[in-house]
């Protein structure tokens, strides 16, 4: 069955917002496949802390995001899927019970034990929150049968009482409300929106590593989402509010340069940590003054000191998470990293000194995809999810194998930004993917 319209899948972060489009496709083999059609990531602007702050100018990014993608594609974009984050997420752990009168627990029982948690009174977390916490996530943890615990799926059993516990994540309304009015603004329309590690795990994670339990580490341009699955179901979500974009501003600071370069240095010239076998170290690098003063110049060991310092921060604070988690729930997989500070170089064995887990950054989404090479997961794991999980959901979305597999259109309205633009658009054909922090022999930044 064709489609009969196209849906878009947006990924609203503090650094970027991108947007895809896709189908489904067969390979050789007639395997079902992922074909992208386009791509289109933008400067984020009006993103304060993962969460829409400034309707109007984030309106604006979405707006341009879909105007290319349709240039692309050649057809409308109506509806979306969406990511929805924000700082003030926060997890909690809800019961629900029911009384069956000594028979079987039908999985109706269970959707109203569902639905019912779903509805339980959340406690207002500060008391200058004029509002309290809404549900925007919910998920079965364990249930227990008459006394009977820790069972994953009760249904089937006799007895005579059901208790359940639920992971609940929840924020105050106005995050929901800005994120529409933001998409509604651009027009577009939300079908569905999911909390963005959610959606990162549909491509990152196999079923064999949720079962043994793995934990997924997102690190973003404003925050840090921490999601811990075990047994196959998540039972764990937190979010500190540190990310990539304050290591550029730690950058930016102590260099005394503006963030368009401090970024730059972070990611051509960035390592998570100072490893004595890198010799590459060991130069100063040159950052050039368009305004006529001299040139200055950062040595790469005070360069890597400063991401170091940010760095371990996080990684100290997902280590004081995980170790309580690991105390109740097996984890036996280890460490996964994605986010656009995931690829600094040493970053794996940063985590795994300071937490004991082994840790892998996952560069390639687990998806069978037309252009693996084009399915960035470092860079683009919650766009890609968000596209995987709308195309399960809507099997019908098949597309003629004439349209182009990809084309990355790169923004050209916000300045000293398209640098950086042109190194996503290389990795995105295979120029430099994986080597964003080999040294080139040139010590200037530009």
């Amino acid at each position: 069955m064709a489609r009969k319209k196209i849906i878009g899948c947006i990924d609203i972060g503090a650094s970027f917002i991108t947007l895809v489009t896709g189908y489904w496709d067969s390979d050789a083999a007639g395997s079902r496949r992922l074909a992208i059609t386009a791509c289109v990531p933008i400067a984020a602007q009006g993103i304060v802390r993962s969460r829409v702050f400034n309707v109007e100018e984030a309106a604006k990014c979405v707006a341009e995001a879909k105007m290319r993608a349709e240039n692309i594609i050649k057809k409308k974009i109506t509806d979306v899927w969406v990511n929805i984050s924000g700082h003030q997420f926060k997890s909690f752990t809800v019961t629900s019970e029911l009384n069956i009168d000594n028979r079987e627990i039908t999985s109706a029982d269970l959707q109203d034990m569902l639905n019912s948690a779903r509805t339980v009174e959340l406690p207002q977390i500060r008391d200058d929150e004029p509002e309290r916490y809404l549900c925007y996530e919910i998920y079965p943890k364990y249930f227990s049968v008459d006394g009977e615990e820790r069972i994953l799926n009760p249904a089937g059993i006799r007895g005579k009482h059901v208790c359940g516990e639920y992971l609940v994540i929840a924020a105050p309304a106005m995050n929901g409300d800005n994120l529409r009015l933001c998409i509604e603004k651009a027009g577009l329309k939300i079908v569905n929106r999911i909390l963005d590690p959610f959606a990162a795990a549909e491509v990152l994670l196999s079923a064999e590593e949720k079962e043994k339990g793995v934990i997924l580490v997102d690190i973003g341009g404003g925050s840090t989402k921490l999601l811990v699955f075990s047994k196959g179901r998540p039972c764990h979500y937190d979010l500190f509010p540190y990310g990539g974009k304050h290591i550029t501003a730690d950058i930016q600071e102590a260099a005394g340069i503006p963030e368009s370069q401090a970024e730059r240095l972070k990611t051509r010239y960035g390592k998570a940590m100072d490893v004595p076998e890198d010799s590459d170290n060991d130069v100063i690098i040159q950052i050039p003054d368009n305004t006529g003063w001299e040139p200055k110049g950062i040595d790469r060991r005070s360069l890597i000191k400063i991401i170091n310092g940010r760095l371990t921060t996080i990684v100290e604070h997902v280590g004081n998470v995980v170790e309580k988690i690991a105390r109740t729930e097996p984890v036996n997989t280890g460490i996964i990293l994605t986010g656009r500070t995931a690829a600094l170089q040493h970053i794996e064995q940063l985590f795994a000194e300071n937490t004991g887990f082994e840790t892998r950054v996952r560069k390639q989404p687990l998806i069978n995809s037309a252009r693996p090479t084009l399915a960035d997961a470092v860079n683009n794991s919650t766009a890609l999810g968000l596209l995987f999980k709308m195309l399960v959901e809507n099997p019908e979305f098949v597309g003629p194998p004439k349209t182009p597999f990809i084309k990355v259109q790169m923004p050209t309205i916000f300045g000293t930004l398209a640098n950086i633009y042109d190194n996503i658009q290389k990795a995105a054909v295979g120029e430099i993917l994986g080597k964003g922090n080999e040294k080139d022999g040139n010590d200037e930044l530009w």
